[in-house]
């Protein structure tokens, strides 16, 4: 009797694990992304994000329930410092709205917070209220052999207290690439907080993008970004205002 109480609540814990990961259509393949359609979908990436899975939005998606979940955390960055995300996310044209994330604890924060060769395509936020450590953006918090297409996001994004790399869109990147971007957010940053993104070093390069937010740091404040390293911008600019050093 133990042994088939113990096999049934297995089949139970598969059948709510497969439940709380499901998608609405696709494989998850090149040809045939999972689609999204609503924002605990769109959640549950976090669940996949390293598995190299391709993921495509059906519909704008309303994500303001995200100001309610974990107890008031929001929502959790698709990628982490230990598990970043390595596929390929399509906006196909649609909006993701009022997203809501307040970890000011966390580092690598953002609707993706640490890519390791993702791409991230026509991504569309709109109204975000993004909190978080350092390694903070709308879009992405970290990036490292990634890349950031014909993607916008305005709102709002903190980094209060000690952080580092907080921008309008990126974080902070390293060997990545963003292009025909653009962020009209408020940034509220300690160090390196910037229009775009708050940092990029080693060979990135950032092409007809532009930032219209207003920026404000403790240290090292720019309309577009606060730290460039080794790295290129072509055709760019921004036209927000700035404060602090």
């Amino acid at each position: 009797m133990k042994t088939r109480v113990i096999i049934l609540s297995l089949c139970l814990l598969l059948v709510l694990c497969n439940s709380a990961y499901a998608f609405s259509g696709g494989t998850g393949g090149a040809g045939d992304p999972y689609i999204i359609t609503n924002v605990t979908e769109l959640q549950s990436i976090y669940y996949h994000a390293n598995d190299g899975h391709w993921y495509a939005l059906a519909n704008d998606i309303d994500a303001s329930a995200t100001s309610t979940w974990d107890a008031g955390a929001g929502f959790i960055p698709i990628g982490n410092a230990t598990t970043p995300f390595k596929g390929r996310f399509s906006g196909e044209g649609y909006t993701i709205s009022n997203l809501y994330i307040n970890r000011a604890s966390t580092d690598y924060v953002g609707l993706f917070g640490k890519a390791y060769t993702g791409t991230l395509i026509n991504v569309s936020l709109t109204d975000v209220d993004i909190t978080g450590q350092s390694y903070t953006g709308s879009v992405l918090g970290y990036g490292q052999f990634s890349n950031i297409y014909y993607s916008d996001a305005t709102g709002t994004v903190s980094s209060p207290g000690t952080a580092d790399y907080t921008g309008g869109l990126l974080g902070y990147g390293t060997n990545s690439y963003i292009a025909e971007s653009s962020a009209n957010v408020t940034v509220n940053a300690d160090v390196y907080g910037g229009g775009i993104a708050g940092g990029i070093e080693s060979n990135c390069q950032v092409v007809d993008s532009y930032a219209r937010g207003n920026v404000g740091a403790s240290m090292f404040s720019a309309g577009f970004i606060a730290k460039v390293n080794n790295s290129q911008l072509f055709n760019c600019y921004s036209t927000g205002t700035t404060s602090g050093s």
